[in-house]
């Protein structure tokens, strides 16, 4: 049987887990006919870590390396690589660990970390807080000392690569080093002097090394490669060189599969504080070390997860910090308070999920959601609780109000989800697979929550997106199937279709509805995001099939291909202000919707429409199959003033939009483009697996809208699950 190696490098974007995913480029000199002031940055040029093991992984690890789905374990004999590769057919996800073991070394080298990095990890796992790990320190580089008399081994990230160099002394022999591949299949040297690896899923490809000589500042190279005993040790070869001089042995690291499928990193929400530090959260594949497993059999690979900020220049990781039980763990969304605490919403299968004052302190279904408070410096667990009943329960937005009441919907099939001082008591879908809203508001301080309700009809009914006011009224949206979906002073009373978009406004107090309607024609539409202004009035984006969708002041008054963008200002009273489609000739997707105080209207989604409209654009055209669009509306969307493609030739989507001080706008979300626009990244490359995370920074033309801050008491972006279907 034929096995066709693909190789792609380890690197900073990869390891680091969904942050890792991240690039970071700050665009000036922008594509062709593109507006000189256009800028972009993109979150990814993140060095790449280790991180120190101080209990959050196996006692064998000294130091480990994560993300994309792949993790680097650095032990006293080795390195153990370990990657997952998610089934998207199945729901499974598989792994597949790769041990390179130092033979006759020094079995207790002296380890050390060197070039100390700015940021932290902190792990919250399982709900025992005695072994919960705060402060974790990040390096550049990891030393083993002596690890063969007169050699060192050093590991450290160079060009997107893992790399890791032996350091030998004057007059030490490089033949005492001796590398073992335990559990490999194959091993061989090919044409171009690489050392492959065959395992059961795929080769470790390990480039031909660098041999070298430094002297006087001037480096001298040294012929030689590996050398392949008939034992299947791995030594190298070396020709002539200064024996009195120190010798540098440096193979190149780099991981090929051919399985195929997607690490299990994925980046789902994101927010932005006044300082301009970006929040990023959603889930990472496990970092556990696979010692009961040999190498090379497949392992069950569980998820995390995760937030981690990054410096508002984009260069610096401050800290990643992760959370989770022994089962799945997912983020969905991130929110910030006044003061910079952080909050987050997913959902959790483990039973020892993280929890501190808790109101509910056990999972109590299959999947229950929850809601975590972290402190600013990522290092403390503040509040953690399980929210849900005895089936399923899902997070998947998350609001503070300005006197830090906390806010969440999400999704649940649990006749007995907790409720209190209750709209609607009971799930009134009919059937098992039938799902209702839950809104729950829970307070500042570790106390009962103050109110908790359902919200649905007979069908099934699904919550995307919640925002609140300075009051502390709530705004939510998301899709119905229910012709009998609760509504109050309606603009729409009546379902347009088989599935509309609602829209709802929940009194402060909880106890009533403000408004409530459909939104929707004869076709299918989905509510996918939800922003209030300081005026109360509520900004929802949501996809449309249908050519009767009800628009008002429109922009576009007429729908443009077979799926499009759809923008809907309601007033404070519920009535319709604005209502406008936006898309072309193909599909177009709305993801996230803001404003500022000015009333410009900033719109993101995703796009196939080669003849999506663009106006001084970073990007003026489609590169592949689909596209991010980022697009600025003027208040009243009376004009499209800027809108831009941004992607690469392959597939890119968006999950949430974010936007900071001086306009400008934060996005999140996946891409499988090779050539996803990057502008002087460490990771110039894509990372590997089905899909890499982006986190991309865009400021708008500064001419086309005033800038102002963001409201008071404003919800972040929104975790969208899904794309389109209807």
């Amino acid at each position: 049987m034929r096995v066709n190696r693909v190789v792609c490098g380890i690197s900073a974007a990869l390891l680091l887990l969904s942050i890792a995913t991240l690039w970071l480029h700050l665009r000036k000199d922008v594509t062709a006919g593109a507006p000189e002031h256009t800028q972009v940055l993109s979150v990814g040029a993140l060095p790449l870590v280790f991180e120190a093991n101080r209990g959050q992984t196996n006692s064998q690890v000294e130091f480990l390396a994560r993300g994309g789905g792949a993790t680097v374990f650095l032990t006293s004999r080795g390195f153990m690589l370990k990657r997952c590769n998610d089934d998207e057919m199945s729901g499974t996800s598989t792994c597949d660990a790769q041990e390179m073991r130092l033979v006759g070394a020094n079995p207790d080298p002296d380890i050390s970390g060197l070039e100390p990095l700015p940021g932290v990890s902190n792990y919250f796992i399982g709900n025992d807080s005695n072994a919960w790990y705060t402060d974790v320190p990040h390096y550049g580089r990891v030393r083993y000392e002596q690890v063969y008399p007169g050699i060192d081994l050093v590991f450290y990230g160079n060009q997107g690569q893992l790399e890791y160099d032996f350091i030998i002394a004057p007059g030490v022999d490089p033949a005492a080093i001796q590398l073992q591949f335990p559990g490999a299949r194959d091993l061989a040297i090919d044409a171009d002097g690489n050392l492959i690896v065959s395992t059961s899923a795929g080769e470790l490809l390990q480039r031909a090394p660098v041999i070298y000589q430094d002297s006087n500042g001037v480096r001298r190279g040294v012929r030689g490669g590996y050398l392949l005993s008939k034992d299947d040790l791995v030594g190298f070869r070396v020709g002539a060189y200064d024996e009195a001089s120190l010798l540098t042995i440096d193979p190149l690291l780099a991981y090929s599969t051919y399985m195929g499928g997607a690490g299990n990193d994925i980046g789902r929400g994101i927010a932005v504080d006044r300082e301009g530090n970006v929040f990023i959260t959603g889930e990472t594949g496990s970092a556990d070390f696979p010692t009961d497993n040999a190498p090379g059999q497949n392992l069950l690979g569980t998820t995390d997860a995760f937030v981690a900020k990054i410096a508002p220049g984009g260069g610096t990781l401050l800290f990643a910090t992760y959370l989770g039980g022994s089962s799945g763990d997912s983020a969905h969304d991130v929110a910030l308070d006044e003061g910079n605490n952080i909050y987050l919403t997913g959902n959790t299968s483990s039973t020892d999920f993280p929890t501190n004052n808790a109101p509910q302190d056990d999972l109590r279904g299959s999947t229950d959601a929850y809601m975590v408070k972290i402190n600013p410096s990522g290092s403390a667990l503040l509040y953690g609780t399980y929210l849900g009943g005895g089936s399923y329960d899902y997070g998947d937005s998350i609001a503070i109000d300005p006197s830090g009441s906390i806010y969440l919907i999400g999704e649940t099939r649990s006749s007995d989800f907790p409720t209190s001082s209750a709209l609607y008591g009971s799930l009134a879908g009919t059937f098992d697979s039938d799902k209702d809203l839950f809104i729950v508001k829970l307070p500042a301080t570790v106390a009962p929550m103050l109110w908790s309700t359902y919200l649905g009809g007979s069908a099934a009914d699904e919550a995307t997106s919640l925002a609140v006011d300075d009051v502390g009224n709530v705004y939510v949206t998301g899709r119905t199937y229910s012709s009998d979906f609760p509504t109050a002073y309606p603009h729409q009373p009546d379902p347009g279709g088989a599935t509309d978009a609602f829209v709802a406004q929940v009194h402060f107090a909880g106890g009533a509805l403000g408004y409530s309607t459909f939104l929707g024609g004869s076709g299918g539409e989905r509510g996918t995001d939800i922003w209030v202004d300081r005026g109360r009035n509520a900004y929802v984006a949501s996809e449309t099939t249908s050519d009767d969708f009800p628009t008002v002041n429109a922009y576009q008054p007429e729908r443009g291909g077979a799926a499009d963008a759809a923008i809907t200002k309601f007033a404070p009273d519920g009535s319709l202000a604005i209502s406008t489609y936006l898309g072309r000739s193909s599909s177009d997707w709305a993801r996230g919707i803001r404003t500022d105080d000015a009333g410009n209207i900033f719109v993101a989604g995703v796009t196939e429409s080669t003849d999506f409209p663009t106006v001084n654009a970073f990007q003026p055209s489609l590169a592949g199959a689909s596209d991010i669009f980022v697009a600025l509306l003027t208040p009243g969307a009376r004009s499209l003033e800027y809108s831009t493609f941004l992607g690469g030739t392959a597939n890119d989507s968006l999950h949430a939009l974010a936007i900071g001080e001086q306009g400008a706008a934060y996005i999140v979300g996946d891409t499988t483009s090779f050539d996803f626009p990057t502008v002087g990244p460490v990771q110039p490359e894509y990372g590997g697996g089905a899909y890499d995370a982006y986190v991309a920074k865009l400021t708008m033309p500064l001419d086309f809208f005033i800038v102002a801050t963001p409201p008071v008491g404003a919800t972040t972006p929104a975790m969208v699950s899904s794309e389109g279907e209807y």
